[in-house]
């Protein structure tokens, strides 16, 4: 019974490990996120990542099935929640929006946890204004990701399991580690792939301290953890055929996506340079908490790997803000652990600067009302009646801001991202359907590298004609319609080179 006892005081953790109760933040910095957030994310910017959902969501507000009767590369539980979104609040774009600020409000929350968790002999020395250095930090990364979109939907669930995770390590609590894992699998049904590292690098982390401590809890918290992950996973299976969900969701990203998203790896590099500084400068006082935030940092990264650009490199840099405070706080007695200290928080300090400077260069990108764009105008005033329309490459919000559906399986269309399969599967979707009209973008899709050497873009000039054109975008209608005359393209203000 002595001997138990003594075990288990051993194990329990000290005051210090404990972490000290930092206060609530205040009225103001809740008030500065917020205002951020409004600020960076309350429009609508037509963007075409943010249609990938909503268009996802409109399909099956509309009974068509996913990954059957329309294709997606996409885990579902974006689709479905924006579409129970839909269903109680109705089929709004600021439903869908509002739903997605929910989800980074949370995350943001979750961050915050986090760092008032961290041992007392940390964060008391790292005062209140960098306290929320990491939950500002974080709102004005998330103005580098599309609002409604699998990558902010998935943060909730990866954050609070994180907080979860550390809190069954420092109570060798195999209950808060179930719970973890459970928020890790149904992050799974947002991201997959993110979620299948992070649950990797948590496991790792508790099998390492279950093969030093060598307590029977530690092999608890393992298996709590990965039955609590493989239940919503499993649950997926039984909804959607696995061979199915392995296809759309594992072997078509591993074989296309990377051959589309290539592109300058240095923000990466950098990235990955302060996270390896912040490991080098906690390494004399490690604890599970740091090891287990550390662990995701780099699995999170690994994931940015694939299109290295600030919306997925910032996104992945949530457990390098958590450990901020600690970083800042740690002693630096050498001029290199100096170095290494002023260029973690410079880095991260900078990262917000090039959205600010795009802010201040364009504010018309953030000003202006993108759903009064010429182009759409003037399909809703000459294409009212027709149930479908074909907005292409890669326009997939507007079928849900016109109303109408797509009348192929694909809600993106590029070489170098779609198979020729593929494309004859839209070309003998268009060539039933025959929409009376189609939009398209062109120059927003040169940065994929995007040729019209391909069967979609034939058949469109084969068949249709450019009917109107404004800022970057062509309304073409059938030839054998009774189009409009072409009218005169009214002058209309000039958008930015990149705008919708």
């Amino acid at each position: 019974m002595q001997a138990a006892r003594t075990t288990s005081t051993a194990l329990a953790p000290s005051r210090a490990e404990r972490g000290l109760k930092l206060p609530l933040p205040g009225s103001a910095a809740v008030l500065a996120c917020g205002a951020v957030l409004l600020v960076l994310h309350a429009r609508n910017a037509l963007d075409s990542d943010e249609g990938v959902i909503l268009n996802g969501a409109w399909n099956l507000l509309h009974g068509r099935a996913l990954y059957t009767d329309f294709f997606e590369f996409l885990a579902p539980g974006s689709f479905y929640l924006v579409l129970a979104a839909w269903k109680v609040f109705g089929s709004s774009f600021w439903v869908a929006k509002g739903l997605a600020l929910a989800a980074i409000a949370v995350a943001t929350a979750g961050i915050d946890r986090i760092v008032r968790e961290l041992p007392a002999k940390h964060a008391s020395a790292a005062g209140p204004a960098l306290a929320i250095a990491p939950v500002l930090l974080f709102c004005f990364f998330t103005g580098y990701l599309p609002t409604i979109n699998h990558n902010t939907l998935h943060l909730p669930f990866a954050v609070w399991g994180a907080f979860l995770a550390i809190r069954g390590v420092r109570r060798m609590s195999w209950r808060h580690c179930a719970a973890a894992g459970f928020l890790c699998g149904i992050g799974a049904w947002f991201l997959q792939h993110r979620s299948a590292l992070i649950a990797a690098a948590t496991l790792c982390v508790l099998l390492l301290l279950a093969w030093r401590r060598r307590g029977p809890g530690w092999a608890r918290c393992c298996a709590a953890y990965a039955v609590g992950a493989v239940g919503p996973v499993a649950v997926m299976t039984a909804f959607w055929d696995a061979g199915l969900l392995f296809e759309h969701l594992i072997a078509f990203p591993a074989a296309r996506y990377l051959e589309v998203n290539r592109i300058d790896p240095t923000l990466i590099a950098c990235a990955t340079s302060l996270a390896l500084g912040a490991a080098w400068l906690l390494r004399s006082e490690l604890d599970a908490s740091a090891c287990l935030l550390l662990a995701l940092l780099g699995a999170l990264l690994l994931t940015a790997f694939q299109r290295p650009d600030l919306s997925h490199v910032t996104s992945a840099l949530w457990p390098l803000l958590c450990l901020l405070p600690r970083v800042a706080s740690t002693p630096a007695r050498t001029p290199s652990a100096r170095l290494w200290r002023t260029w973690v928080a410079a880095g991260l300090a900078a990262l917000p600067v090039p959205l600010l400077l795009t802010m201040a260069a364009n504010p018309a990108l953030y000003l202006n009302d993108w759903t009064r764009h010429p182009a759409l105008q003037y399909v809703r005033d000459h294409c009212p009646t027709a149930a479908s329309l074909y907005a292409g490459p890669f326009a997939p919000g507007l079928y849900f801001e016109t109303g109408k559906l797509n009348p192929t399986r694909y809600s993106v269309l590029l070489p170098n991202f779609n198979s020729d399969a593929q494309f004859r599967d839209a070309l003998r979707d268009l060539q039933q359907s025959r929409p009376a009209c189609a939009i398209t973008n062109y120059p927003m899709v040169a940065k994929f590298s995007h040729t019209r050497d391909n069967p979609v873009d034939a058949y469109l000039a084969a068949n249709y004609e450019v009917v109107f054109e404004a800022r970057h975008r062509q309304v073409w209608m059938a030839r054998t319609e009774a189009a409009p005359a072409k009218p005169p393209v009214a002058a209309t203000p000039a958008g930015p080179a990149a705008a919708p």
